[in-house]
C-alpha cells in the first residue's frame, strides 16, 4: 500500500521541498491550494497550531476537507481565555539568532469548546518530557486524534 503523501506550505518552501523530493513519495503542494473542496482522510497539524494567526479557520478547514485532524503538541492551559505572547529562543535551533514570534496559549476549555462544535475525540494524550512553564505551573504540550462533524 502506497498512500498519498501530500505536505501543504508556502510557495517558497514547497518549491524548494519539491526540488528535493524526489524518491521520497512526498508531494509539496501550495498551502493555498489546501481548501473545502480538497478531500482527506487525515490531516496532521503538529506544533503549529499556535502559532497561525487565524488557527479558527485553518481547523475548520481541515475538517471540512478531512475525516479525521491529528493535532499534535498543542499548548492548553488553565486560563478563562487565550493567552498571546512574543516567544524568543533561550536555547537550541534559534538561540543564536535575534529571532523572535507571537505564540498562543490556548484556554483549555474555550479550546474544548471549540472543537467539540466540528469534531469527536477519538483519543487524546500529552508529552510529559516538552513542558512548559505558565503561571507557576507546568503543562505538556497535548495531542488529539478527531473525528470530523463537518466532513459529508
Amino acid at each position: 500500500m502506497n498512500p498519498d503523501n501530500i505536505v501543504r506550505e508556502s510557495k517558497e518552501i514547497a518549491e524548494t521541498y519539491h526540488m528535493y523530493s524526489t524518491g521520497l513519495e512526498v508531494s509539496f503542494l501550495l498551502g493555498a491550494l489546501y481548501n473545502n473542496k480538497s478531500n482527506f482522510d487525515l490531516t496532521t497539524i503538529s506544533s503549529a497550531l499556535q502559532y497561525i494567526e487565524n488557527w479558527e479557520d485553518a481547523l475548520e478547514v481541515a475538517f471540512t476537507n478531512s475525516k479525521y485532524v491529528l493535532l499534535m503538541r498543542t499548548p492548553l492551559i488553565k486560563s478563562d481565555q487565550h493567552l498571546e505572547f512574543v516567544q524568543t529562543p533561550g536555547q537550541g535551533l534559534y538561540a543564536d539568532t535575534n529571532s523572535s514570534w507571537p505564540i498562543r496559549l490556548f484556554s483549555r476549555e474555550k479550546f474544548m469548546s471549540n472543537l467539540g462544535k466540528m469534531s469527536e475525540p477519538v483519543f487524546s494524550t500529552y508529552d510529559p518530557k516538552k513542558t512548559f512553564l505558565f503561571d507557576g505551573g507546568i503543562f505538556p504540550p497535548e495531542t488529539f486524534l478527531l473525528k470530523s462533524k463537518l466532513k459529508t
